[in-house]
């Protein structure tokens, strides 16, 4: 958290797009804090009701949904009208919002990891560090060490199947504006009302729905979600009207509060406490690493066609 407030600080006083860049880098490489939250509520929680944990994080990741997008419309909205450099106001707003969670963290968040259990040396899981940052050796687990070989290879094709959903779904999702702009002449305002209206259908599903499977159906869950986007997509792609535009969002919201949450519940059970924290980071860094990648060939992808 430190390093992000760090990020957020050098982006306000940032005069030129390499310092913006760099800014953005520090933050990318300091935000842990999703991983960390999936291994708390491992700590805290049984198998039984482990989903339902998960189901609150991704509650808590809908009303940011909600909340977030509507605050960046109206910088947006505000720029418009001002001139200058009113890009640095959602900066020090940021910052403010994660200092106070700073503050939060030392004074109420506890260590959840019994004594006993924790990592016998930090020297020892430094020197291991490259086999966190290596693509082919996250793909791989090497960095894990489970009982049953059975185990990991299961680990491996969760693991697969999240980087993948994650690949397209972040691609659609980083595109979405550039299709509601180009087809619905959305404004950075109406982009933001959209994106409100996801993050209360997420939290809606999440918190009635989701939090509420039985233990041992959440692989159902995922299937559910999964075959909701396929529906999405094609409605989002080819819709003519808002309607048929928001009945291809309601989808894809589903989808976005289900999968996700179904997957992590169904990794956390595996490994012992010394190595569930490795899975989960493992994991979150594969989903990393698809949003950082499904972007790219998806805007990569809209440009050639465009092109051509």
């Amino acid at each position: 958290m430190v390093g992000v407030s760090v990020s957020y600080a050098i982006w306000a006083c940032s005069r030129n797009f390499t310092i913006f860049v760099l800014a953005r880098i520090i933050g990318g490489l300091c935000k842990g804090n999703v991983t960390i939250s999936t291994a708390i509520v491992t700590d805290v929680t049984s198998t039984v009701n482990r989903g339902k944990g998960m189901a609150l994080i991704g509650v808590a990741y809908s009303v940011g949904f909600i909340v977030g997008p509507v605050i960046g419309a109206i910088f947006s909205k505000q720029s418009e009208s001002s001139s200058g450099t009113l890009y640095v106001l959602p900066a020090i707003f940021t910052l403010a919002v994660i200092s106070a969670d700073i503050l939060f963290l030392l004074c109420f968040l506890k260590e959840t990891l019994p004594q006993d259990k924790r990592a016998k040396s930090l020297t020892s899981e430094i020197k291991n560090a490259v086999q966190f940052i290596n693509p082919v050796s996250l793909f791989k687990f090497d960095a894990v060490n489970l009982a049953e070989k059975s185990d990991l290879g299961e680990v491996k094709r969760i693991s697969l199947v999240y980087f993948l959903y994650l690949f397209f779904f972040s691609g659609m999702e980083f595109t979405l504006t550039f299709l509601t702009h180009s087809v619905f002449k959305y404004s950075s305002m109406q982009q933001g009302k959209m994106f409100f209206v996801m993050g209360i259908i997420m939290a809606a599903v999440q918190g009635g729905y989701v939090r509420r499977i039985a233990p041992g159906g959440e692989k159902k869950l995922a299937s559910q979600g999964m075959f909701a986007l396929i529906p999405a997509m094609l409605l989002l792609g080819s819709a003519s009207s808002t309607k048929l535009f928001y009945c291809g969002i309601i989808l894809f919201a589903f989808g976005a509060a289900t999968v996700v949450s179904a997957l992590t519940t169904i990794i956390s059970k595996y490994g012992d406490a010394t190595q569930k924290g490795k899975i989960m980071g493992i994991f979150r860094s594969l989903g990393a690493l698809a949003r950082a990648t499904g972007p790219f060939f998806s805007c990569a992808s809209k440009i050639k066609y465009l092109v051509d």
